[in-house]
Formats: structure tokens, sequence, C-alpha cells
């Protein structure tokens, strides 16, 4: 059970329905979905609490670690932002609200808060249906990137998709996932190694919670060269939780978001969420380049001077 605030606890499995509870009632938040939530909490620093029908999330900051607090809901709000950034006042927190979605600051009192927008945290929201025909101007760049890779590796590849990520399934996606990061510090980009080996463990330990996942990996030549794990949820909507692959295999990317976009397609789901780029150039230059067909947005909330 989620406590009432000001107590909290910290996030477990068994807190899922709890959370979804809240979530289902909304656009699917990246920073909200309970599997990213518990990926992302590597050192069991995310915690939850509610008040008055509103979800309360404690935060690290995904870069720099700095503590804060975020909240979903839109039940007296203007009550709620005040409280929790006079809490934060008296932890040594960020005292601003991060992450609070377009939903959840309508209502919010214009003459006691100053509300901006947080684009770095805008979550990008693809169309399936675009992704796996590549037709048009818009997309033209990956599909030939796609054919490229194709004509170059089409006779080695073999495509695998599963429902769960089970432990001996994890050996691999890690020794790929090492490799994506070692390309990554190679070509000085800004990467968070232990979190983001940790997170694709603990996406792992879900295995028993009978998620709906679909995970395709592509390999060449028995060796697994790309990844993605997409979260199918209740509505038209599948969430990204990672995509990783050996850059060397020039189109690689093309290929498996256009391939994964196809099974999801087949599932139902319209509209893939791969979350935001936090500021990151090359990140933001990357998802740009799939033609987003929405954002969903997020604000920060502080108090008017």
């Amino acid at each position: 059970m989620i406590p009432e605030f000001p107590n909290f606890k910290k996030i477990e499995i068994s807190d899922r329905e709890a959370v979804e509870r809240f979530t289902h009632q909304y656009v699917p938040y990246s920073d909200f979905n309970f599997t990213s939530m518990w990926c992302w909490s590597g050192k069991n620093d995310l915690e939850l609490s509610q008040l008055d029908a509103n979800l309360i999330v404690k935060f690290c900051d995904y870069i720099h670690g700095k503590e804060f607090y975020s909240y979903l809901g839109q039940n007296n709000v203007s009550k709620l932002a005040e409280s929790l950034i006079k809490h934060s006042l008296n932890r040594d927190f960020d005292h601003v609200l991060k992450l609070v979605p377009e939903d959840s600051v309508r209502g919010l009192d214009a003459s006691l808060f100053k509300v901006e927008e947080s684009l770095d945290n805008f979550d990008y929201i693809l169309s399936t249906e675009h992704l796996v025909e590549m037709n048009g101007s818009k997309l033209h760049n990956h599909a030939g990137f796609k054919r490229k890779f194709l004509e170059l590796h089409r006779e080695f590849i073999k495509k695998e998709v599963l429902n769960s990520c089970t432990t001996k399934y994890l050996a691999q996606l890690t020794d790929l996932a090492e490799l994506w990061i070692k390309n990554k510090i190679r070509e000085e980009k800004e990467v968070a190694p232990e979190p983001e080996l940790i997170a694709l463990r603990r996406i792992c330990e879900l295995e028993t919670d009978k998620r709906n996942f679909s995970i395709l990996t592509v390999y060449h030549d028995k060796k697994a060269v790309a990844f993605t794990i997409d979260e199918l949820l209740d509505d038209e909507y599948a969430i990204r939780h990672f995509m990783k692959a050996d850059t060397s295999y020039k189109g690689i990317y093309s290929y498996i978001v256009s391939e994964s976009a196809k099974i999801l397609l087949e599932s139902g789901k319209k509209y893939l969420n791969i979350e935001q780029d936090l500021g990151l150039a090359n990140l933001r230059q990357a998802k740009k380049s799939y033609r987003p067909v929405q954002f969903l947005k997020k604000y920060t909330v502080s108090k008017s001077s």
C-alpha cells in the first residue's frame, strides 16, 4: 500500500497495481510508468506517496542525482504543490517540482506558482505505422539506411521475439549493452554506464511480474547486434524501455526501429513512446529523426517570486 504524504515507501515490485491505479487515468508519461520507475531506481532511491488521490514520487535527477519531487494527478493541485515545495525546503532537495505532466499542472493557481515547460523531458510519441512503412520524405533517410543494412547483411540476419527477459537472456543483452557503452565513451558522448546496466538487470527481475513485453533481438551469425525492449500498455500505446545496437553495422538502428514497429502494430499498438532526450544534443537529433507525431509535455513548478 502506498502511504499518505508526508510518509513515503521505497518502490517494490508489488507496488505495480497500486501505481497503475493512478497512471491508467492518463496518457503514458514515461517517468510515471511503473516499469521505468523500477528500472531506474537502481540505488533503491525512488519513493512513493499519495495525497488527495494524487501519486507523489521522489525521484533522483537522471543525470546529476539531485533528489526532487513530482506528482501525477489533478486533485487540489495547488495545495499539493505548496506542500511538496515546503517539504523540499525542509530537506536538502531541489526546491523545484520537476517532470510534472501537462495534465497535472492544469488548475494550479497562476498567482502562486511559476510553471515552465521542461522541453528536455518531453516524451516523443511515434506512429508505428509510419515507422513500418517509412514512406515519404520525412523518413526517407531511415528507409535508405534500412535498405542498405539489408543489402549488406540480409543473408546473415536472424530475428528473435520474446515476451519476457529471462536471466539467461540477460547475459547476451548485457554484452551488447556494454559494447554500446564503450562505443559511446569512445565517441565522447555522455553516458552513465552503471545506471544503464543496473536498469537492464532490473527489468529482467520483472520476469515473474507477467508483464506484456515485446523483446526483439537481431542476430548476425548468432551474435546479438541489436535489441529493443518494449512494454505493451493497455491502450494503443507501447513504451520503449531499451534500444541498443552495435553501430558498426550501418543502418542497424533504422532496421530494428522498423522491425520492432511492425511487431507493435500487429499487436494493436499505434503509438510508441520513446521517452525524453534529457537535453542531450545527439539524443535529441536521433529522436527527432523518427518524426514524432506528438509530445507528452512535462513542466517544472516553483513558487512565484
